[in-house]
């Protein structure tokens, strides 16, 4: 599946804005305490979906090139920069408000997703700089 990730760009950029759509329109619920009911709810959404963001993020900005230390920090960025952006997005949503802890959460999804997506890549790299299957 990486593989194919890889070699199909466009997939993770189409990925990648319909996972930003979705955070943007969750962030634009306005609260409520049906989800303070179920524990941790909030936490696994935060986690998981910047997981999936950081993930075709990394792909759609390294496309089929050689990994570098660079797309790794450039996905990991983006992807923090998204995240400021919808918790301030919630400030102005009824209910809702920011949470850093949050922030902190897609901070370890993000991570852990591009750490892995970046070492697989990696490992699927031939020394003659053909991707294998």
């Amino acid at each position: 599946m990486v593989l194919w990730v890889e070699r199909k760009r466009h997939v993770s950029i189409i990925f990648s804005i319909l996972l930003a759509i979705e955070i943007f329109y969750v962030s634009s619920l306005p609260g409520s305490k049906a989800t303070a009911a179920i524990p941790f709810v909030a936490e696994t959404y935060h986690f998981s979906v910047f997981f999936l963001l950081g993930f075709f993020l990394f792909f759609s900005i390294k496309g089929g090139k050689k990994t570098s230390p660079f797309y790794l920090a450039a996905a990991l960025i983006i992807t923090l920069i998204y995240a400021f952006s919808d918790e301030f997005h919630q400030s102005f949503v009824p209910f809702r408000s920011p949470d850093l802890f949050d922030i902190f959460l897609d901070l370890i999804g993000a991570s852990i997703s591009i750490l892995i997506a970046g070492f697989i890549s990696k490992k699927s790299i031939q020394l003659n700089g053909e991707i294998i299957q």
